[in-house]
């Protein structure tokens, strides 16, 4: 038997996935407007988004003079939904193809 805490912390935890998934799809937007290839990956992409949850995104190609200054941006659009930011040429091999392969890009969240 669900109780009501049960129903509230699942509300809370549906609510704030859809808030994340609206900030992370604007923000794809503009790291794309910026020239900045992005997706997301970790537990929003697997759909294990829970209330405290942050949203990871995989930079795939970036111009050199944005690189580590997206985060402003992010910040911005992200506003009180915890983020960050994963380089994809900075992973090592094995890393780097499971994070390939949660990959989601704006259309698909």
């Amino acid at each position: 038997m669900e109780t009501v805490l049960d129903q509230l912390v699942t509300a809370r935890t549906a609510e704030r996935r859809e808030r994340a998934l609206a900030r992370a799809r604007l923000a794809l937007a503009e790291l794309d407007r910026r020239g900045v290839r992005a997706g997301i990956i970790g537990s929003l992409a697997a759909g294990r988004f829970r209330a405290h949850s942050d949203v990871d995104f995989l930079v795939l190609e970036c111009p050199a003079a944005l690189r580590y200054a997206i985060e402003g941006a992010l910040e911005r659009i992200m506003d009180d939904i915890g983020f960050d930011v994963v380089y994809l040429d900075e992973l090592d091999a094995g890393v780097r193809a499971r994070a390939i392969a949660q990959l989601k890009h704006a259309a698909d969240l």
